[in-house]
């Protein structure tokens, strides 16, 4: 199984699929801050892919891009990825784009929604 998950406004805690590969995908440009965020948080991952500084690329577009080149960094085929991958993002553009692929995506906003203390 592949587990791609999004940043900014999805909450994961991978600690316990340590036995799955886990790849982050987001349309932010990441910077050090976000890797001592992951790393305190142990929220561990195989494949990380972000924004290049200056891309204006559309959120959706680019994620899709990031797919083809985790295909080709993983030596996978977009068949393996579609059967394999589950991927959780908040984005409705780009969850609609990557459905488009074939690939299961999820909007993790609602089993945030439900974890929010009043």
């Amino acid at each position: 199984m592949l587990f791609i998950f999004d940043l900014d406004g999805t909450t994961i805690d991978s600690s316990h699929r340590q036995n799955n590969q886990i790849v982050i995908m987001t349309a932010r440009v990441i910077g050090k801050a976000d890797f001592k965020f992951l790393d305190d948080n142990r929220l561990g991952y195989d494949y990380i892919y972000s924004r290049a500084f200056g891309d204006n690329t559309p959120d959706d577009i680019l994620k899709k891009r990031m797919v083809y080149k985790m295909a080709m960094d993983m030596r996978k085929s977009l068949a393996w990825i579609r059967s394999n991958a589950y991927m959780f993002d908040d984005n409705n553009s780009v969850r609609q784009c990557l459905t488009g692929l074939g690939i299961r995506c999820y909007n993790p906003t609602s089993y945030n929604e439900t974890k929010k203390v009043i």
